[in-house]
């Protein structure tokens, strides 16, 4: 289990590192409340149409939310999977 854990975290970083900052979302005008998260329904807000799975996913320690750490990972997944096939 650890294994397939480190193995999922360096392709995670490295899907960070390789993704495209084209139309990258600033953190501050996907935290809507200014509550330092981006909670799913303020990133429905501004990454229309992503999944709550994928949402999830970018949520990379768990706690139900996305913070800034996290933020450039849901920003470069919604530009791979939603944004390029427009």
């Amino acid at each position: 289990m650890k294994r397939s854990f480190r193995y999922t975290a360096a392709a995670t970083t490295a899907f960070v590192l390789t993704a495209s900052a084209a139309g990258a979302v600033s953190f501050s005008r996907a935290d809507a409340n200014g509550d330092g998260v981006v909670t799913y329904q303020e990133a429905k807000r501004v990454f229309h149409g992503m999944s709550e799975v994928h949402y999830r996913k970018a949520d990379t320690n768990g706690d139900g939310v996305v913070d800034q750490r996290e933020f450039p990972l849901l920003n470069n997944m919604y530009d791979m999977l939603y944004r390029n096939n427009r």
